[in-house]
């Protein structure tokens, strides 16, 4: 799916990633921690096409990638069932609002929803995105501790047999391989 090879990445005179070398193929997960700065989310960015490595190399075999960022980006004016449905049919749609414990605010709009409501939707979003690499820039943002296993369920189900790349503080609730970035 993806190959990081020699990678190297500067913003001004700061390195933030010197010679990073991973790989992640179909059904396998794994989860990025550090220190905020630390470039988590950098490589998330580089792993999507984003960004391009100062040097070393990226190799994906697959243009079907779905990010979830940090921020929910959710369209103000649309319903939380109308964002979701923006990647899928709405039956889809759905079921992964439903799935995720928003099924009584379909129509609400992200400014009617609580923070980790608003998460939920955007999740919902990624996970009925039908890609072969997922990409997760802090995805238990905002979420108490019932509503993140409901969520890891919802995820596990919506990647099995994908690749999957997490960016988080929380690794231990994942229970993937982790690799650290110091």
């Amino acid at each position: 799916m993806i190959l990081f090879e020699n990678v190297y990445k500067r913003f001004g005179g700061r390195a933030v990633l010197e010679n990073l070398s991973f790989s992640l193929g179909a059904g396998e997960q794994l989860c990025l921690t550090g220190a905020s700065g630390r470039g988590k989310s950098t490589v998330l960015n580089l792993a999507a096409g984003l960004l391009e490595p100062d040097s070393g190399k990226i190799t994906r075999q697959t243009s079907r990638i779905c990010y979830l960022f940090q921020d929910d980006r959710l369209l103000p004016w649309l319903g939380a069932l109308q964002n979701v449905a923006l990647v899928c049919p709405e039956q889809e749609a759905r079921r992964w609002l439903c799935k995720l414990g928003l099924g009584d605010f379909l129509d609400a709009r992200p400014a009617q929803l609580s923070g980790g409501m608003a998460r939920r939707v955007a999740i919902a979003r990624a996970l009925a995105f039908p890609a072969d690499l997922y990409l997760f820039d802090e995805p238990f943002r905002g979420l108490d501790d019932q509503t993140l296993q409901i969520t890891l369920a919802a995820i596990r189900e919506a990647t099995a047999g994908k690749a999957a790349l997490f960016a988080s503080h929380r690794p231990q609730e994942l229970g993937i391989p982790v690799l650290s970035l110091t």
